[in-house]
């Protein structure tokens, strides 16, 4: 989907979701040091994007604890935006490192074997560390890279995809 200046497609999310309405949901703990780039970035996005609503900080996570109740909340206060989720992922010790931008919801949780519910309609998802066997250590152990840098440089690519985007 390409967009250029103000201009909308014709099909696709933006025009299901009448843009621009987006509303960006950054999940993870800062209980769990593997888990903590998501309100690291929602925390930075906070300062540098100030009229865009942002979910999921340092300061009030989206997390396990409060998710569910939080996504019917949001959905309330911002009917038909497209939701945009950013989320930390496990994956190989080639993959560390990676972020992947792609349409569709991410799923929360799985690296520690939660279920919750599907969350946004453009998910973008950065490997941290690699997988473990051991479903405890898989996040309590901290990343391989500095988050609080990762979060910066994040939070970065998604402010410059927004202005391209919105046009803010």
């Amino acid at each position: 989907m390409e967009v250029s200046g103000n201009t909308w497609p014709e099909e696709g999310l933006v025009n299901k979701h009448k843009l621009p309405s987006l509303v960006v949901l950054c999940l993870g703990s800062m209980q769990v040091p593997g888990d903590s780039l998501g309100p690291r970035v929602g925390s930075q996005l906070k300062l540098k994007l100030p009229p865009q609503p942002i979910y999921g900080t340092r300061q009030q996570p989206l997390d396990s604890s409060n998710l569910q109740n939080e996504l019917v909340r949001i959905e309330k206060e911002h009917p038909r935006a497209l939701w945009l989720a950013v989320d930390a992922a496990l994956g190989t010790w080639r993959t560390v490192g990676q972020i992947s931008v792609r349409k569709g919801p991410l799923i929360p949780g799985i690296g520690l074997g939660h279920i919750l519910p599907l969350v946004g309609d453009v998910a973008i998802t950065a490997v941290v560390r690699p997988r473990s066997n051991n479903r405890l250590l898989r996040l309590l152990k901290n990343c391989r890279t500095n988050p609080e840098s990762w979060a910066e440089l994040l939070s970065e690519v998604i402010i410059e995809g927004i202005q391209q985007a919105l046009g803010v």
